[in-house]
Parts: structure tokens; C-alpha cells; sequence
């Protein structure tokens, strides 16, 4: 189980990389075009929301193991890191500056606490998961940027290389045929139900 957690906090990564792509078109139809300075803050901080993701779900797994204090100890070792860096940043590079290292601080904490997790259960994040995170994340990242779209334009766009991603996960291979059928089982019972 804290396999596939790890696994499944990953598969957000390729979603960051989409949103950190089209991080322009996001910004103007949110907030509108005056505030466009705002799209390399989303493109970077788009990444630290899922390694906060990474962390609270490792966090999780720690405390079932009875590590309750591994991922208090990972977050004050995080606190001189980040104080650090902004002092250092923020003078050189403004808001960017301060992006970049709370982005770096959390991909930090996510790694820290994936390693813990690893020492505490003997489970990693498969390899082959890595491998396919870091190309389907490349490839939603570049087909974004490649594709500018804004406007109600953008929904269409994010909506469909959206979907391409955990299509592009199936055709890699990453899930196996269990996880599809609990997958499909869950969409088909959700639609049947008329409670949901």
C-alpha cells in the first residue's frame, strides 16, 4: 500500500508539468492579463503543491509505521533551508527568487520523506514509475507550451492533454490490470449509483 501511494502522489507530477507549461494562459483566464508577471511563479510553484502532496501522504505512512516524529524532525530540518535560501534569493531575484527555493525546499522535504519511508518500510518508488513520470511530465510540460491556448480556448486544451496523461501512463505500462479494473469498476459503479 505505501508502494502504491508513493506511486500515485508521483503520477501528479506530469499534472504540474501541464499546468507549469501553460502557466501563462492559466494565470490571464483566472486573473486576467494584468497579471501575467504572475505565470513563473505558478510555473514553479505548481511543483512544490505536489511535493507538499508527496510529504503529507508519506507523512501518513510514517505515522501507520509508528514514526510519529520522522516527519516533524523532516520539517525542521527544512526550516533553516528555506530561511536560508529566501534571504539569499529574494535580494538577487524578487517573488521568482522566493519561488524557486520554497519549490526547492518542498521537492527536498518530498525526498527526505520518500527516503524515510524507505528505511522505515523497505518500499521505493519503483524505477520504471520514475522513468515514466519524468517522460509523460516532459512531454505534457512541452505539449503545453508548444500549444498556447487562452482564454475559454485554455479548458479545451488542459482538458485534452489532461486526459492524455494517465493515457499515456496506460500505454507505458504503468498500471497493471488490477489497478485498471479497480479503476474502471470505480467509474462504472460511480455512474450506476444514483447517490453519488
Amino acid at each position: 500500500m505505501a508502494r502504491d501511494a508513493e506511486r500515485l502522489t508521483l503520477v501528479l507530477v506530469p499534472f504540474a508539468a501541464l499546468a507549469s507549461g501553460a502557466s501563462e494562459g492559466i494565470v490571464g483566464l483566472v486573473f486576467g492579463p494584468g497579471f501575467g508577471l504572475a505565470a513563473p511563479l505558478l510555473s514553479w510553484l505548481i511543483f512544490a503543491g505536489v511535493a507538499a502532496t508527496v510529504m503529507a501522504i508519506g507523512g501518513v505512512i510514517l505515522v501507520a509505521g509508528g514514526q510519529l516524529d520522522s516527519q516533524a524532525r523532516i520539517l525542521v530540518a527544512l526550516i533553516p533551508l528555506a530561511i536560508g535560501g529566501h534571504l539569499w534569493a529574494i535580494p538577487r531575484f524578487g517573488a521568482l527568487g522566493a519561488a524557486r527555493v520554497s519549490t526547492f525546499a518542498m521537492v527536498a522535504g518530498a525526498s527526505l520523506t520518500l527516503a524515510a519511508v524507505g528505511r522505515m518500510w523497505r518500499v521505493w518508488p519503483p524505477a520504471a514509475t520514475l522513468v515514466r513520470v519524468a517522460i509523460v511530465s516532459l512531454g505534457a510540460g512541452l505539449a503545453a507550451h508548444a500549444w498556447p491556448a487562452t482564454g475559454w480556448r485554455l479548458i479545451g486544451e488542459l482538458a485534452l492533454l489532461g486526459a492524455a496523461i494517465p493515457a499515456a501512463f496506460v500505454v507505458l505500462g504503468e498500471f497493471d490490470r488490477r489497478e485498471l479494473a479497480v479503476a474502471w469498476n470505480a467509474v462504472v459503479q460511480r455512474r450506476s449509483d444514483p447517490s453519488v
